[in-house]
């Protein structure tokens, strides 16, 4: 009966034993994958389509997306923007109006919300921008030297929230805009002056810039759709008629020399009016509108450098390519 006893009592601590130390054994988690929220696309507005290719798109290759046909009401289109935060894709268009659509939309799709009419004060609208951060879209105005304001959701005739124009404004065929929210600013570039001029993000009226880009030693020469690189405080900006990519310090006034200047045969610029930086892949997009492509430069690319990537040729349907849009 002893020896029974005491199988059972040397059994139930052996037991116990086991459980110890299988208790002391690191558990190992099973590792969640972590979900890839990059999109990484490029979207560009052209005459009568919007073409969407992959980031790392090179060569004649065919879009991923394009938006085109009757039912779209794409005229000829000078801006894009992509809000990822909304998933909208929106256009400015030539014939004075700025169109939102779904950002996967495809083929013949309808606009979500159209912004158009006499009371929208849009007169030639090129380079717009939304702020996604305040829900407000940027446009600036060529022919009606204005920059107006329009709540993000606004849609039909809709008046601007604030306008921006006047002998004080300095505005001279403004051809881009960026919103600066990290340091409250409004940057525009000017076709006609070649200069850019800086503001006061709530800028309304005819209110002159705080700062202002301008002169010969600059390089600017009929600059379009600049970015503001809050990062490495930047200002970039592609020169039509130039054939060129300045870079500016982002608190830089006067005739300012660019810090960085990518021009020159290699470089392939022709008429380049769209252009964005890829923060995250460190890369500049270019839209090269005089030869129907788009361009890929390093973020630090300086002089005459050959592009890292051209999209171009037959099977991209890009038709005069201005705006341009990255999304990482």
């Amino acid at each position: 009966m002893k020896k029974r006893f005491y199988f059972i009592i040397g059994l139930a601590v052996v037991l116990l034993l086991i459980f110890y130390f299988n208790c002391q054994q690191p558990v190992e988690e099973e590792e969640e994958e972590e979900e890839d929220t990059h999109i990484n696309e490029i979207v560009v507005g052209n005459i009568g389509a919007i073409t969407t290719f992959s980031r790392t798109a090179d060569g004649n290759i065919a879009p991923l997306r394009e938006i085109t046909g009757a039912l779209t009401l794409i005229s000829a289109l000078d801006g894009i923007f992509v809000d990822k935060v909304n998933n909208e894709v929106l256009a400015s268009d030539s014939n004075n109006s700025i169109k939102a659509y779904s950002r996967t939309a495809n083929g013949n799709a309808a606009p979500l919300r159209m912004i158009s009419g006499a009371s929208t004060g849009l007169n030639l609208p090129y380079m717009l921008v939304v702020d996604t951060v305040h829900n407000e879209i940027f446009v600036p105005n060529s022919t009606g030297n204005s920059i107006t304001v329009y709540s993000r959701t606004a849609n039909g005739d809709s008046a601007p929230l604030r306008t921006l124009t006047g002998a004080s404004t300095l505005l001279s065929n403004p051809c881009g805009v960026f919103v600066d929210t990290v340091n409250d600013e409004l940057i525009v570039s000017n076709w006609s002056s070649s200069s850019i001029n800086i503001y006061s993000r709530t800028a309304d009226g005819d209110t002159a810039p705080v700062r202002r880009i301008a002169g010969g030693s600059t390089f600017l020469s009929s600059p379009c759709q600049v970015f503001v690189d809050t990062t490495n405080n930047e200002i970039l900006a592609p020169n039509a008629n130039g054939a060129s990519v300045t870079v500016h310090s982002r608190t830089a006034d006067g005739d300012a020399a660019p810090v960085r200047r990518i021009a020159g045969a290699s470089t392939g610029l022709n008429s380049p009016y769209g252009l964005m930086l890829d923060t995250l892949n460190n890369e500049i997009v270019i839209g090269n509108l005089g030869a129907d492509n788009i361009f890929v430069f390093n973020r630090i690319a300086d002089g005459n450098i050959a592009p890292l990537r051209t999209i171009a040729g037959a099977s991209t349907t890009l038709s005069s390519p201005m705006g341009v849009s990255v999304l990482w």
